[in-house]
């Protein structure tokens, strides 16, 4: 590949680097702070992992050859990236160190937060949990089982619009900066900015028809 697979990258304005992106080929990934896991920093001697991820989605086509982006880059932080396409979801455990792919939890569920749950690492689960990261991720879970069988995109704003309060994995007011939800097959992605503004969807295919 040379870096032509279209990508449309959604994040902070005036940002150019990747938090949460989608490609021509339908792959996904967003980004979150894994640093409760691995609280390594080689930010100065290393490319911020963001900019790298920019990269990834201009170079591969579905969560394969993703995983051969990961597997040869280590970040400057610890991350956690959630990715999918077409056909499969994972979760990358993206430490300074290295890079586990973790699939779903259960049949038809993955949820990730914001810390390492793959038992290879060998990390048991953080003692304080000021983020509610761990309450968050068994929020998700139940969720999860809850609608297994009826969900869609509106069905998925339902649950991750869901405060921790309620049994859901949203933090309100001004924790959770924006919220996503992606259909890799249809080339679509819906985003909330909590207080600000509420679902949009993003025709990304019409979108990119009009680049070719």
């Amino acid at each position: 590949m040379d870096g032509a697979v279209p990508t449309a990258n959604f994040t902070f304005a005036g940002c150019v680097y990747v938090t949460s992106g989608m490609n021509a080929a339908g792959l996904f990934l967003e980004l979150n702070n894994g640093s409760a896991s691995d609280p390594s920093d080689f930010t100065d001697t290393r490319l911020w992992a963001p900019a790298s991820l920019f990269s990834f989605l201009e170079n591969a086509e579905n969560v394969e050859q993703l995983a051969c982006w990961f597997s040869t880059t280590n970040p400057d932080l610890a991350y956690i990236i959630n990715a999918a396409d077409k056909n499969t979801a994972c979760s990358f455990e993206w430490a300074t160190s290295g890079v586990k792919q973790r699939r779903a939890d259960r049949a038809g569920i993955l949820a990730a937060t914001n810390h390492f749950v793959d038992p290879a690492w060998g990390i048991p689960l953080p003692e304080e949990d000021p983020d509610f990261s761990v309450k968050r991720r068994e929020n998700l879970l139940v969720l999860g089982e809850e609608n297994k069988g009826r969900f869609d995109a509106e069905k998925m704003m339902e649950v991750i619009s869901t405060p921790v309060e309620d049994g859901g994995a949203f933090r309100p007011p001004n924790l959770t900066s924006y919220e996503i939800v992606a259909v890799p097959e249809e080339l679509k992605i819906w985003v909330r900015v909590p207080e600000v503004q509420d679902w949009v969807e993003v025709d990304l295919g019409a979108l990119f028809s009009e680049k070719k």
